[in-house]
């Protein structure tokens, strides 16, 4: 069971929200849908079910901002279309057919780090989805081109400081 707050796997599920059903009660992970690692997430809604009705939302907020976030769905067929919001912009699947045999994905990449995203179905009258696995990541640090000039100034002022010593030894 998840509730707004909780986390799991380095995400925070900051908020659940209730399409037009007005049932979603927070979050369970179970083993009962299709998933890569055996589980996955669905809505807790107050009749039952283990998944989320078109219209149900999620906000996950991230240990730390990541550039890339994707995310598949495991839906209904023709069940609408299934997305995700961040700061830096959205992603849609794209397709409102599909069959329960297969995974839909959104995703995004962005050079600007962000720290949340809500994943949503756009069609509130159709549906229900679960989703299987959540994947992010982060790009590598990388380095002022201040800090590379010191660096590489560091670097040449060692070098020559090695060389003076040796000539001073002969």
């Amino acid at each position: 069971m998840i509730n707004a707050g909780d986390s799991f796997n380095g995400l925070t599920y900051s908020a659940f929200t209730a399409g037009p059903s007005g049932t979603l009660l927070g979050g369970d992970i179970t083993s009962l849908y299709n998933s890569f690692s055996g589980l996955s997430l669905g809505g807790r809604q107050s009749g039952g079910a283990q998944f989320f009705f078109g219209g149900d939302s999620f906000t996950v907020t991230f240990a730390t901002p990541v550039n890339a976030f994707g995310i598949f769905f495991n839906v209904n067929p023709n069940s609408g279309n299934y997305g995700i919001s961040t700061s830096v912009g959205n992603a849609v699947t794209g397709s409102a057919s599909y069959d329960t045999s297969t995974f839909v994905f959104a995703g995004l990449i962005s050079t600007t780090s962000f720290s949340s995203a809500t994943i949503y179905s756009t069609d509130a009258r159709l549906g229900s989805y679960n989703i299987p696995e959540i994947v992010t990541a982060s790009a590598p640090a990388v380095p002022e081109p201040s800090a590379l000039v010191m660096g590489l100034l560091g670097m040449v002022s060692m070098g020559g400081a090695v060389l003076r010593s040796r000539r001073v030894v002969r």
